[in-house]
């Protein structure tokens, strides 16, 4: 969890350390590949996989380097939403 007043400072530091910021579309694919909402668990299929792997399941491409796929959620729990911001 990021405070938004650090986030613009942080951002480039992540994307410079091989992180990608998904869009708010990828994301709403790339949630439910990875975690089960109804078990509140990360799926056993999508632990240990790349960046990568995990994109190009979720059907989009992420540069050639990432090793980190990251969403803005709204919240922690049952009810949270991921998206990102634009």
């Amino acid at each position: 969890m990021v405070e938004d007043d650090v986030l613009a400072d942080l951002r480039p530091l992540l994307e410079a350390a091989g992180s990608y910021f998904c869009t708010p579309d990828q994301t709403r694919v790339l949630g439910p590949l990875c975690f089960d909402m109804q078990q509140m668990r990360m799926r056993p299929e999508a632990v240990g996989q790349s960046a990568r792997v995990l994109a190009e399941r979720a059907g989009f491409r992420v540069p050639e380097g990432t090793r980190l796929l990251l969403a803005e959620c709204s919240g922690v729990g049952r009810t949270t939403r991921c998206r990102t911001r634009s």
